[in-house]
């Protein structure tokens, strides 16, 4: 049976990163790679990476920042610019639930 979490984006910090009110909590039990799928603004990252190092310039990923917030963010890049994202926008993690 599919989980789904639903929230928007909060802020954008001063890198262009957006930052969302899902919770890394809210997580607890989910898979950390390609099975979670995260969507925001018509763009979708898959897995959830410990940070932007060590991942290729452009490349959108989905973090747990030190606020427990899920942070959404293009390598190298202002996300929130290069993807015309929004403050308020929706977005969604989903995954199969064992």
């Amino acid at each position: 049976m599919p989980k789904s979490l639903r929230g928007s984006v909060t802020s954008i910090d001063g890198a262009g990163n957006l930052i969302t009110d899902l919770q890394a909590s809210q997580f607890e039990g989910a898979p950390r790679d390609e099975r979670l799928r995260i969507t925001c603004g018509g763009h979708e990252t898959l897995g959830l990476h410990d940070g932007y190092e060590g991942q290729p310039e452009l490349t959108f990923v989905a973090i747990i920042n030190g606020e427990s917030q899920l942070e959404l963010g293009i390598v190298g890049e202002n996300a929130a610019a290069l993807l015309s994202i929004p403050s308020g926008a929706p977005v969604e993690a989903s995954w199969d639930a064992d």
